[in-house]
């Protein structure tokens, strides 16, 4: 099996720091320098137009047999990766305990589970987890992540992040830790998140294409779209 190179490594990297909450104008601007090379915009439009793929298998779930749901799952992410299937990769199963995964500093890393699920973490980014036969947990530890959660209403998938508690049968989301804050938005399906801050704790249910950004330590949160 052969290696990715660097340059579908690099457009890898590029999609993870735009969807990190602490992307910044320069990062925006960098971008924009590398994707006006020709070969850069058909890499990035590849890798989006995986992404897109596999976003909607999970809206055909209905439709799809659970392992061919699984297989379509994990070859999307390593499409988008631009990598091999096993390259790279960290594979999880049921039997084993809870785990640490971290990405360097210097590369994004793909996590992917025996139902189906994937994890994109971002450079830097580290993800405490708890996958068994009757649990979905894990926890962000750092840094940013994106989420492609197979459906799994026996085994809801619990995220926590900071001291916001997401709960989901199967979605698609974005998560992000920054200093003082956490960011967490719903690109597919649906996914409650709770705030155990204040007097009485707060649960809200988000909306796709919202992203809650919430202040670390109090229940001050505000709702934006993602763009």
């Amino acid at each position: 099996m052969s290696r990715p190179d660097a340059s579908a490594a690099e457009t890898a990297r590029w999609d993870a720091r735009l969807r990190a909450c602490d992307c910044s104008d320069a990062d925006r601007e960098a971008f924009a320098a590398w994707r006006g090379n020709p070969d850069n915009e058909a890499r990035y439009a590849r890798l989006q137009t995986a992404l897109a793929a596999l976003s909607a298998d999970q809206a055909a779930k209905q439709e799809i047999p659970p392992r061919r749901r699984a297989w379509r799952l994990r070859a999307g992410l390593a499409a988008a990766l631009g990598v091999g299937l096993l390259f790279g990769s960290w594979r999880y199963t049921h039997a084993a305990p809870d785990m640490v995964v971290s990405a360097s500093p210097a590369a994004a890393r793909s996590i992917r589970f025996a139902d189906g699920s994937a994890m994109l973490l971002a450079p830097g980014s580290t993800i405490r987890l708890h996958y068994a036969s009757d649990a979905r947990r894990a926890t962000l530890v750092s840094g940013s992540a994106r989420l492609l959660l197979a459906p799994d209403q026996s085994r809801p998938f619990v995220l926590y992040a900071a001291d916001r508690r997401v709960t989901t049968p199967g979605s698609e989301l974005s998560v992000g830790l920054i200093p003082g804050r956490v960011k967490i938005g719903l690109l597919h399906g649906a996914a409650r998140v709770h705030c155990w801050h204040g007097l009485f704790p707060s649960e809200m249910k988000l909306q796709v294409g919202q992203r809650l950004d919430a202040e670390i330590g109090s229940d001050h949160a505000r709702v934006e779209t993602i763009t």
